[in-house]
């Protein structure tokens, strides 16, 4: 990635996190960057287009992460329960307002559910493959669930996203925790 998108991709996140979506523009997103709305034109067409790179830059930066749990040999529960934690923090851990995380992830859903599903789509089977050789080893069953290993992946994927990007203001890591005690005791031989 050349070096002046990279600054403007970084720039537009501060900026994003500092103002939403709605205050933020090209100008403001330019003076953060310390380069010229020209410049941010050449690069990008439009303040939503700027914003799904911001969005696909996370997601290309958490998949490292994920390659690493794939190919992890440690105890899958705690993997897991690591990787998703991780992911939860995600696009928007350092923004203090919730009024400006709430419109950021609006947004995310307006301009960039493509994205998001493809991203949350792929999780998904890498989970299944984790669970699926976690099974073949005789480490864990979903005898007990009833449910089918591509289920219980969307809910592993999905129910601790879900709980990170609500509104709740208690203790979410807490809340996501206490989930995986009781995906492991479900999941239990």
């Amino acid at each position: 990635m050349p070096k002046s998108i990279e600054k403007i991709i970084l720039a537009a996140q501060e900026c994003f996190y500092q103002h939403g979506y709605c205050a933020a523009n090209v100008s403001l997103i330019g003076r953060y960057a310390n380069i010229s709305r020209a410049t941010i034109y050449k690069n990008f067409d439009s303040k939503e287009a700027i914003f799904r790179a911001v969005v696909e830059d996370h997601i290309a930066q958490s998949d490292q992460a994920l390659a690493d749990y794939l190919n992890s040999t440690n105890d899958f529960w705690q993997d897991t329960e690591n990787y998703i934690l991780g992911r939860c923090k995600g696009l928007f851990e350092d923004i203090s307002s919730s009024i400006i995380r709430s419109e950021l992830i609006h947004a995310g859903h307006l301009y960039c559910q493509d994205l998001l599903l493809a991203n949350q789509h792929f999780v998904e089977k890498v989970i299944v493959k984790r669970l699926n050789r976690e099974i073949q080893q005789g480490k864990l069953s979903l005898d007990k669930c009833g449910i089918s290993v591509e289920d219980f992946a969307r809910v592993i994927e999905s129910a601790p996203i879900g709980i990170a990007f609500s509104n709740i203001e208690d203790n979410t890591i807490e809340l996501i925790k206490n989930i995986f005690h009781v995906f492991k005791a479900s999941s239990t031989n």
